[in-house]
């Protein structure tokens, strides 16, 4: 504990004034190579399949908006995932947000805000992993922004009959920008398959707009205003 509290002490001087992005994931670290010689393994917890031994690191990373320097890490969290035994529980989890494992995106913005007070504005960007209606509703009034992908949940519009996806997919182009893409060719271990792609580049669309999401979180139906972008 000493030791991360001692990694997440960015110097003021380098804090004060500035606009800052706050880059933030989790990760899993298998330790499937080692555990034979760790002399307590019941001890460290398994990966997301249930099975492989290791841990979960959640971490925010800090850049300077303007100049992309990275300034040092604003928030270090570790884990073990116990294993679960018995069929997986397939109803909703009736558990309050602070008791589940997703907790820690609020939990790593609150730690981060501590750190960060002095600085002039701050936007945390996210995977969509942090798609969480918790969380968007916790950020309402606050004096930080999020950025997060959306890709696995079609949100509900507040007036519109139309959800989110389709929305956007109807709006007029904004903006168009090319995107280089390299060339590919690697084995994706979670998909047990070979990648291939050759290199190109992408001509992208922009479309965005003013949305008003109507989402279910903790304390009942909340609107959280945001703009909401499709590339």
């Amino acid at each position: 504990g000493e030791m991360l509290h001692h990694i997440c002490q960015l110097a003021a001087s380098n804090i004060v004034g500035r606009s800052l992005l706050v880059i933030g994931d989790s990760s899993e670290i298998s330790l499937k190579a080692q555990i034979s010689h760790i002399s307590d393994a019941e001890k460290v917890g398994v990966l997301s399949d249930n099975k492989t031994a290791g841990f979960i690191i959640h971490d925010h990373l800090v850049l300077d908006a303007d100049s992309g320097h990275a300034l040092g890490l604003s928030d270090l969290m570790l884990w073990n995932r116990p294993v679960h035994k018995g069929p997986r529980q397939r109803s909703r989890d009736k558990r309050l947000w602070h008791q589940k494992e997703t907790y820690c995106w609020q939990q790593s913005i609150n730690h981060s805000q501590e750190i960060l007070a002095e600085a002039k504005e701050i936007l945390y960007v996210f995977d969509s992993g942090a798609d969480i209606a918790n969380l968007w509703a916790a950020a309402q009034g606050q004096d930080y922004d999020l950025l997060i992908r959306i890709q696995q949940h079609d949100r509900t519009l507040l007036n519109n009959e139309l959800k989110l996806f389709a929305f956007l997919d109807e709006l007029a182009v904004s903006g168009n920008y090319e995107l280089p893409l390299s060339k590919l060719n690697r084995r994706n271990k979670s998909k047990g398959k070979e990648q291939n792609r050759k290199g190109r580049v992408a001509d992208m669309e922009v479309r965005f707009a003013p949305v008003v999401l109507q989402l279910e979180a903790e304390e009942g139906l909340v609107e959280v205003p945001l703009y909401a972008m499709m590339h």
